[in-house]
């Protein structure tokens, strides 16, 4: 991990863009709506699916440099966490446009930010010896 006011800037530019994700007001409450709504549709088209594809990709990999400036580990750890972060603001959105009554704004940016604290606090498993495990030849990593 890095400094800790290098991972207080990244974490305040990670939970900006996250948030971004959020209907924490009408405009993007109604610009999750129609992001469900496409979703939802791309899920049967595979034209739609593309494009999804591309979006969630390009959002995945900026969110993965943020955590990659954390030093949170491996491009492919960072690739997984930004997975997962972009995956649970989802959640937070669907959430809150389905069951409008489950999650305030306050909830979802206070729900939002566990998520961050909990993603950045946690280094990745060491083998016994202190070094980073290493998968089996021919295996895939776990990151």
């Amino acid at each position: 991990m890095r400094p800790r006011g290098i991972l207080i800037r990244v974490r305040h530019n990670l939970r900006a863009v996250l948030r971004e994700l959020l209907p924490l007001d009408e405009r993007r409450a109604n610009e999750v709506r129609i992001a469900l709504a496409f979703a939802a549709r791309a899920a049967t088209s595979p034209q739609l699916a593309a494009v999804q594809r591309t979006v969630l990709g390009e959002l995945r990999a900026g969110v993965a440099e943020g955590f990659a400036a954390a030093g949170a580990g491996s491009p492919a750890r960072c690739a997984m966490l930004a997975g997962v972060a972009v995956a649970g603001a989802d959640g937070l959105a669907l959430h809150a446009v389905s069951a409008p009554d489950l999650l305030s704004p306050r909830r979802l940016a206070a729900s939002l930010d566990a998520l961050l604290d909990a993603l950045l606090a946690v280094s990745p498993p060491a083998a016994p010896s202190g070094r980073r495990s290493r998968p089996a030849a021919g295996r895939p990593s776990r990151y």
